[in-house]
């Protein structure tokens, strides 16, 4: 029987295996999902990083943070997938000025 929202959680019995997610792939989801939150990967074994990295990818979670988060995990392999994807910070923004003079039209 599903459990909240759909989700299953996979059992594994005398060889019978139940559909739906495993406890990790569920944890994994929920860490990706919230990975802004994380504040650092250090000490995280490296295919869990890629999978998450994979995952944060996969749900549009990737920002500049995370982005630092992930190349300060100490993985190599996590540094080449950037570097493969082309993968680069954004330009810096342009400041707003509050002077009408340089921030807005001339008013006739």
């Amino acid at each position: 029987e599903p459990g909240p929202k759909g989700v299953e959680a996979r059992v594994e019995m005398a060889g019978s295996e139940a559909k739906g997610d495993t406890l990790q792939e569920m944890a994994m989801h929920v860490l990706a999902w919230n990975v802004k939150h994380v504040e650092g990967l250090h000490g995280v074994p490296e295919e869990i990083v890629l999978e998450l990295f994979k995952r944060t990818i996969e749900l549009g979670k990737l920002d500049e943070d995370v982005l630092e988060t992930f190349l300060r995990s100490g993985h190599e392999s996590v540094r080449k997938i950037v570097e493969k994807m082309d993968i680069r910070p954004l330009p810096p923004k342009i400041p707003i000025s509050s002077n009408p003079w340089l921030g807005e039209g001339p008013k006739y």
